[in-house]
Formats: structure tokens, sequence, C-alpha cells
């Protein structure tokens, strides 16, 4: 396959290339924070004759590139390629993989491009509804998994530093009103235009998957979806919620459906369930960063900011109050409501909280 560099990158920013003299060398170097003073995101990179191998280190993916001084595209030892586009996941954890699904997915199909494109074995095998939700936009034959430490030969790898958390840029703009610990945000479902990448392929998309789906999902009037200590898929079990055992039944009786990742067969089965729900009670970190475009954009949410996350969401800055929550954690729905230092485990007052929440809204 020949990636022609001009036709590649028509209409899109120049690219980056590496010249001889710095040529990349080693571990990739991502720039999870947006630092100034390190390589933006959104830069494009072109390597010639190059080799990579991917490896987990904990919850990062690490990548790591060598330049072919006396290039040999038949070595027996290795996978030998021609050219490959490398969607770089750099983490396990779902709220940013989702993030940089959406900024790559959008600078390929913005571009037309139609190239073979790379992803790490680590990625597919830690995040499978991730893989295939990457897998309803780019067709199988399109996908080459690359296994962990093993070390792949390309004439040419193009390589892309994909938003690391599609942050919301002007956060002080959407207004919001407090009361005690709790904010009210109003018709967030407008402001797909406020976000670093346009997230209209994921909302456009969940809503395609909850058609075709639609069957099962009509009775999920409320859906809650928080990170307990029994979820495996997880980064940060330190930070899980927990729901008092005596509470079960009563949530159920309330008609809310309770649910884990794990619960779901697929990827369809769960965009199809967040996207039914009327109203959607998500825990604050990664499990609110990862569905907060799963969402129906007639949908109120509820999102228990618990105290495990109160560095965070309470952190001071010159940005205002809880600008962490108002930056990266708006879902694109109708209304959403934050309840500040939640309890880490969900009492009865809690859940009665919640339900007058949900009641003053019907």
């Amino acid at each position: 396959m020949k990636i022609d560099s001009q036709s590649f990158f028509s209409g899109a920013a120049e690219p980056v290339l590496i010249p001889s003299d710095q040529e990349l060398e080693g571990k990739y170097e991502f720039n999870f924070n947006a630092d100034p003073s390190k390589p933006s995101w959104g830069e494009v990179n072109i390597l010639q004759n190059y080799s990579v191998r991917t490896k987990q280190n904990t919850h990062i993916i690490d990548y790591f590139f060598k330049k072919l001084r006396t290039p040999n595209l038949q070595d027996a030892n290795k996978k030998n390629e021609t050219a490959i586009f490398l969607l770089m996941i750099s983490t396990t954890n779902s709220g940013h993989a989702v993030s940089e699904i959406i900024s790559f997915i959008n600078f390929y199909k913005g571009n037309n491009l139609d190239c073979q494109v790379g992803v790490s074995a680590v990625f597919v095998d830690a995040l499978p509804y991730m893989f295939q939700l990457l897998q309803q936009f780019l067709e199988k034959d399109k996908i080459m998994v690359l296994e962990e430490n093993e070390e792949y030969i390309f004439s040419k790898i193009v390589t892309r530093r994909n938003t690391h958390m599609n942050l919301v840029s002007n956060f002080n703009n959407i207004p919001y009103v407090r009361s005690g610990n709790i904010l009210v945000f109003n018709h967030l479902k407008e402001m797909r235009d406020m976000f670093i990448d346009d997230p209209s392929i994921i909302i456009n998309k969940s809503e395609e998957i909850f058609n075709r789906n639609s069957s099962f999902t009509n009775n999920n009037n409320i859906v809650m979806l928080i990170k307990t200590r029994s979820e495996h898929a997880m980064t940060t079990p330190g930070r899980a919620m927990d729901v008092s055992p005596n509470l079960i039944e009563r949530i159920k009786l309330l008609g809310i459906k309770i649910c884990s990742i794990s619960d779901f067969k697929n990827v369809e089965e769960y965009i199809a369930t967040i996207y039914s729900a009327k109203t959607l009670i998500v825990s604050y970190g990664s499990t609110a960063c990862t569905n907060r475009f799963f969402c129906n954009p007639n949908a109120h949410v509820i999102l228990l900011a618990n105290l495990h996350y109160k560095w965070e969401y309470d952190y001071p800055s010159d940005a205002g109050e809880f600008w962490h929550t108002r930056h990266s954690h708006l879902f694109t729905a109708e209304k959403q409501t934050v309840i500040i230092d939640h309890n880490n485990t969900i009492e009865e007052s809690d859940l009665d909280r919640i339900m007058r929440i949900i009641g003053s809204r019907m």
C-alpha cells in the first residue's frame, strides 16, 4: 500500500516531518496535559523506514520506534509491512481512549483517508468496547492489530498526537445555577461545537446504534452506571464507589436499572442502553468521561462527584469554581445535575436525594 503525502494530507495542516538529524528514537513521548513546551496535540509525523513495538506499562501503552539505518524490509524475524497510520491510543483508561478515537476519526474521515490503520493489541484486549467502537467507523480489513512486544517494520509510519481529553474549550461561557452542593446545567446538547474535537460522529453513531437495538431497551427510563470495586476494567480502583447492599432491592423497585460495563455483551448493547435512558446516573472520573457522548441529547444526567475525586473537582484555579467538572465532565444532554461531595458509598439518604432530583423534573 502506498501513501502519497500530498494527497494524504490534502486540506489538513502541514505535516511535521522528522528530519534525518532529529530522528524519532526510543519511547514515544505523549503530551498528556497539553504542555506548551512539548509537541502539540494534532501534530503529524511521517517516519520513513522505521520499526515499531508496543508494550503495556501499568495503564499506559508505550510505543517504541527505531530508525532502520540499513532498511531490510524482508527481515524474517520481524513483521514486515509497507505503510501504516498508527492510531496511538495512549492508555487503557476508556475516558481518554474515547477522546483519542474521536480526534483520530475526525482527522481520518475529514481528510477522506482510506489507508491501513494500526492499533496495539494492548488497547484491543484492555478496552474491547472501545475497539468495537472504532470498528463502527473502519472496515475490518482496514485495521491491523500490532501484537504486544512484536517488532513491526514499515517503509512508512504516520503518527498523530490525538487529543488526550476532549475538553470544553470555553467552559466559562456555559451558565449554571448552584444551590449548596448541587450544580444545574441546562441545554448542554447545544454545545457540540464547544469541544476541542467535535463529538458529533460519536453522538450520531450512538443514535444509530440505539435505533438498531431499541427493542430491548424500551423500559430503561433510569439507568445507573457507576464505577464499583467489582468492575475489573478500571485504572483507579481506589476511587470507585459502592452501593450499600441493603439498597440494591430498593433501587430496582424504584425502576432504576443498575449497570456495570461487564454486564453488556458488546458495544452495541452498551451504547443502546446508555442512549435509552431518560435519566442517566453516573459516577465521576472515567465513567463520566467515557459516556458523556453516548447519552440521549434529551436526557437528564445526574453526575455523582464522589469524595474520592474531591482533589480534582475542588482543585483551586483562576478558571473559577469546579473548573475541572465544567472543563471535562459535561454531557451533551438537555440537563445535567452535579452532586458535589457525594459520599463514596451510596446510602439511603443519597438515594432519597437522587430521587427528589429526578422527581423535580418529572
